[in-house]
């Protein structure tokens, strides 16, 4: 009799513990957040990262945080840092962010500037013009002998858009295209100063990139 009087109770006493263990866990749960979710690891900067420096491992390091605080432009490996300039100033201990960093496709000069050539129709260069291919810039008058000479030599297309300015990746002879090319201030005055006087500009493409480029032989006067 006693004994089952002893289980009894040590039954209850076992029950109204585990029934105060999980009231107090719901309480300090509720309380204090506890923070049972995936982290992950993203990048920051170690260092100080002035504007316009290449990325290197040593100005990084890796925090870790909760998931659901990850934005799609932080970065969590470091290959798609490193080799990158920073585009603006990032503090130690900021976030990267892939808006800030700069492949080095994208590196230009301080000189560089886009300009835009217009591909007439039913020209038939444009049947041969891709993006990225290397073209010369000629020009054709009646005071040139009856030869083109060359204005601009072995630049580079980087890009080619439609009559609506949509991105294309070849042009099209029976329509208008647009030619997108990076030059500095030499090559765009050359160029400027080709486009006055009369005559007519015209391309010629390369057909493979180990050709070498022709000489510039326009002469500005």
């Amino acid at each position: 009799m006693k004994r089952r009087i002893v289980i009894k109770t040590v039954l209850i006493c076992t029950g109204v513990f585990l029934i105060i263990l999980s009231a107090a866990y719901l309480y300090v749960t509720g309380r204090y957040d506890i923070d049972t979710r995936k982290t992950v690891r993203v990048l920051t900067a170690a260092v100080d990262i002035r504007e316009g420096m290449v990325i290197e491992a040593y100005m990084l390091k890796y925090r870790e945080i909760k998931a659901s605080s990850v934005t799609p432009l932080m970065i969590g490996h470091m290959d798609d840092a490193t080799g990158k300039k920073a585009a603006n100033f990032i503090p130690a201990g900021e976030y990267l962010r892939s808006s800030e960093l700069l492949p080095e496709a994208d590196w230009y000069k301080d000189d560089e500037k886009k300009i835009v050539l217009e591909l007439q129709k039913n020209n038939n260069v444009s049947f041969v013009l891709e993006k990225g291919s290397f073209i010369d810039i000629k020009r054709w008058s009646e005071n040139s002998g009856g030869l083109p000479v060359t204005v601009l030599s072995r630049v580079k297309v980087h890009e080619i858009l439609d009559e609506n300015g949509i991105s294309i990746e070849k042009a099209v002879g029976s329509r208008n295209a647009y030619i997108v090319l990076v030059l500095d201030s030499n090559q765009r005055n050359r160029l400027y100063a080709a486009m006055t006087g009369g005559g007519r500009l015209f391309c010629e493409s390369y057909c493979s990139i180990l050709q070498k480029p022709a000489p510039e032989d326009f002469v500005i006067r």
